[in-house]
C-alpha cells in the first residue's frame, strides 16, 4: 500500500474541487487561491490514532507527490499561497515555494484576503489603478503581481503560432525590429533575461507587447511595452557572439559573396532575428525579409558587418527612450 501525505491529499483534492471556478475582470482572469498552511513535515494520511510525527523516511517520496500536484495547479493557472507555521520544516519549504512568489506568514491574512478584493479592481492594461490613494502600497505591489500573472495565464493559453511571435507592426509606438533593448522600468520577471541584452524580434500589436530574444539563452519570450508598462528599453549596443558561433540573433549583417539577391543592394544591411541553421531570417532595412546562407552550409549569403550600424544612431535610441517613458508617465496619471 502506497502511504500518501495529509499535505499532498489535500492540495490534490482541493484542486480538483476549484478548476472551473474562473471569472474575468477588466481583462484579468480571476481563479481560486489556495493556501497552504503547514508546518511541511510529511506525516502518513491513513494515520488514525498515536502520535502526528513526521516520518523523515517518506520526505522525499511527499516532496515528489507534492511538487507534481503544484506543477498541476500551475499549468491550470491556480495561485499558491505557502505560509509556514509552527516549527516548519524550512529546506522542504524552499522547494516547493513557487518561483519568485515570497513567503507569508500566519500574521498576514487580511493582506490574502483581501487579494480576491484586488483582483477585481485591477486592470490588465493600467499600470497604475485608478483612484490609486485608495490603494496602499502594499496593495499596489500586489495588483501588479495580480496582472503579471494574469498576463502570463493569457500567453499560456492561447495559442501562439510561432510565426506570429516574428510579426512587424506597422505602428511607431513600437521598437524597430532588430532594436536592442534591456530591462525597463517595469520589469517583473525576475532573471529571465540573465542580466543581459536581448534583441526585438516581433511585435504584439493587440495586447502591446513585444517578443525578445534574450543574448544569454537564446530564449524567447514577450513583454509589455505601451500601456501595460515598460518592461524593456531600447539599447545601444551591439551583439557579442560566443566563443564558436557564426552568427546570432542580433547581429548586424550585408550580402555575402554567394548572395543572389532581388532588391537588396550591397549597401543595404538587415538583422537577424531568427536563426535555423544552415540559415539565418535576416530584416533588411529596406523592410524586405529572407533567409540566408550564412556559411554553415559552405554558402555565405550574408557576412557579418564590421560596425553595429545602430551604434551611429544614438540619438535615435534616445528619442525612443523618451517617447516610451514620457508615455509611461502619461498612462500612470490617466
Amino acid at each position: 500500500m502506497k502511504v500518501l501525505d495529509r499535505l499532498y491529499c489535500n492540495i490534490y483534492f482541493t484542486s480538483n474541487d476549484y478548476t472551473e471556478a474562473r471569472f474575468t475582470s477588466n481583462g484579468v482572469t480571476i481563479l481560486p487561491k489556495i493556501i497552504i498552511l503547514s508546518d511541511y513535515r510529511p506525516t502518513e494520511t491513513l494515520l488514525t490514532q498515536g502520535p502526528d510525527v513526521p516520518d523523515w523516511e517518506k520526505t522525499d517520496e511527499t516532496l515528489a507527490n507534492v511538487m507534481s500536484a503544484l506543477g498541476d495547479l500551475d499549468r491550470r493557472g491556480m495561485t499558491v499561497f505557502v505560509v509556514p507555521v509552527g516549527d516548519y520544516d524550512q529546506e522542504f519549504v524552499n522547494v516547493i515555494k513557487p518561483a519568485g512568489r515570497r513567503l507569508y506568514n500566519h500574521t498576514e491574512g487580511r493582506r490574502l484576503a483581501r487579494r480576491h478584493y484586488l483582483s477585481v479592481k485591477t486592470d490588465l492594461l493600467v499600470l497604475t489603478p485608478i483612484y490609486d490613494g485608495m490603494f496602499s502600497s502594499e496593495d499596489l505591489d500586489d495588483m501588479l503581481e495580480i496582472r503579471v500573472e494574469s498576463l502570463n495565464l493569457r500567453l499560456r493559453t492561447r495559442q501562439v503560432d510561432p510565426e506570429n511571435m516574428y510579426k512587424e507592426s506597422a505602428s511607431k509606438i513600437f521598437p524597430q525590429i532588430g532594436s536592442r533593448v534591456r530591462r525597463g522600468p517595469d520589469w517583473h520577471s525576475k532573471n529571465q533575461d540573465h542580466g543581459e541584452p536581448g534583441t526585438v524580434v516581433g511585435h504584439d500589436e493587440e495586447d502591446s507587447l513585444i517578443w525578445v530574444t534574450w543574448d544569454a539563452d537564446d530564449n524567447t519570450n514577450v513583454y509589455h511595452y505601451g500601456g501595460g508598462g515598460y518592461e524593456v528599453l531600447v539599447y545601444d549596443e551591439p551583439r557579442t557572439l560566443k566563443p564558436g558561433e557564426k552568427i546570432a540573433v542580433g547581429c548586424w549583417v550585408k550580402p555575402g559573396k554567394d548572395g543572389k539577391f532581388q532588391k537588396i543592394h550591397e549597401w543595404n544591411k538587415g538583422v537577424v532575428i531568427r536563426v535555423q541553421p544552415p540559415k539565418a531570417h535576416v530584416r533588411w532595412d529596406s523592410g524586405a525579409r529572407g533567409d540566408y546562407s550564412y556559411g554553415e552550409d559552405g554558402k555565405c549569403e550574408i557576412e557579418l558587418c564590421a560596425t553595429h550600424p545602430q551604434l551611429e544612431r544614438t540619438d535615435l535610441v534616445s528619442t525612443v527612450n523618451n517617447a516610451a517613458l514620457k508615455l509611461r508617465k502619461k498612462n500612470k496619471n490617466m
